[in-house]
């Protein structure tokens, strides 16, 4: 399981570094960045009514956090236990996430 967080942690952080480096000079690199965003986090929006998952997202780091980092379990005498896998840590980069795709969002609405 530790194994399969790891891989997802790095799956997250290449799609970032990937929104990092595409072209935001052009409206469709910026569309590019914004999508490299949104894979490694789910875009939610959360309205009075009701709370709407885009599906075009994949939720890398929101999976990892719900589905992955609770079965994982560590020894009660393990004192390495990593923090960069700690859902307040990964609950971060989410929020991370999502702020870089809504500036993105923003200069797009800037050179339109």
């Amino acid at each position: 399981m530790f194994e399969r967080a790891s891989l997802l942690f790095n799956l997250a952080s290449l799609y970032s570094q990937l929104g990092s480096q595409a072209d935001r000079s052009n409206a469709e690199g910026i569309k590019r960045a914004v999508s490299y965003y949104q894979v490694g986090c789910p875009v939610t929006h959360l309205l009075p009514e009701y709370l709407i998952i885009e599906k075009l997202s994949a939720g890398t780091l929101s999976y990892l956090n719900n589905a992955i980092l609770p079965k994982i379990v560590y020894p009660a005498d393990d004192e390495e236990i990593p923090l960069d896998l700690s859902t307040t840590f990964i609950q971060g980069l989410e929020s991370l996430m999502l702020a870089q795709a809504q500036e993105c969002s923003w200069q797009l609405a800037k050179i339109s």
